[in-house]
């Protein structure tokens, strides 16, 4: 298990996490842990093709809630491919190689889930965001 500290906008951070499931020597995934932004299910793997080395990245990702589902649809999931091209490009480089990053994207079911409305309040952000308020103002009187 791993404790993954995502900072939001005005420096609060969202504390959430993950729990590997999977290691092997070229493969490993996890999943997210509840209160994550995503539930979901990563696998990396990476095999050697003839002097290249291949690196795959398999998410399966849904999000929780439908607040969270409907901001992936208006511009957050293409936010999440760019961290995943940041983060396979970054990898590329501190291993001294250069590689082009493909993706291909598929949604197994469209549907807005709103019968998990409930979940909202499960939500790492959106629990931080309740309490940017008192973070502010304990900042503040620090200072």
């Amino acid at each position: 298990m791993a404790v993954l500290n995502l900072r939001l906008p005005g420096g609060l951070v969202v504390a959430t996490g993950l729990m590997v499931h999977y290691v092997a020597d070229t493969c490993f995934s996890f999943i997210s842990i509840q209160g994550h932004i995503i539930s979901g299910w990563i696998t990396f793997s990476s095999f050697r093709e003839g002097p290249a080395t291949i690196i795959q990245v398999h998410p399966l990702f849904r999000p929780g809630d439908p607040l969270m589902e409907l901001s992936f649809r208006l511009g957050a999931g293409t936010q999440e491919d760019r961290f995943w091209h940041q983060t396979l490009g970054s990898l590329a480089s501190r291993l001294g190689v250069r590689g082009a990053i493909e993706q291909k994207g598929v949604l197994v079911d469209d549907r807005l889930k709103w019968g998990e409305a409930g979940n909202i309040m499960l939500s790492a952000p959106v629990r931080s965001s309740f309490y940017m308020p008192f973070y502010v103002l304990k900042k503040a009187l620090r200072r």
